[in-house]
């Protein structure tokens, strides 16, 4: 299954590993490793062609893709290794409490 994220942040180059940043709006593929009861795990191993996000790419939008082609938001990016190699967490939005505070937000601006 891919998992897409987007974000601003940092970007890692081999040989040697080399964290930069620049302005630019990126999107990676991952692949998904496990749901957990808030959290959303995927890999971004580049070994594996896996991409994922880094430093600055927190509270970005994280996509899966259905079988139309349509994306559907699963996540939001919150955190991953120091590294930005192995994996990233990312807090999920199909939970009762996610959903009700963009329900509030929502409502907030509908008055």
């Amino acid at each position: 299954m891919q998992i897409y994220v987007v974000g601003y942040g940092a970007t890692l180059s081999w040989p040697p590993p080399v964290i930069s940043y620049d302005p630019k709006r990126r999107k990676a593929e991952s692949e998904y490793r496990a749901l957990l009861k808030t959290w959303l795990r995927v890999s971004q191993n580049q070994a594996t062609s896996d991409g994922g996000s880094c430093y600055g790419d927190s509270g970005g939008p994280v996509f899966w893709q259905d079988d139309n082609g349509d994306l559907i938001l699963v996540g939001i990016t919150s955190w991953g290794d120091a590294q930005c190699v192995s994996a990233s967490f990312n807090y999920r939005t199909d939970i009762p409490e996610t959903l009700d505070f963009i329900d509030g937000v929502v409502d907030s601006t509908n008055q």
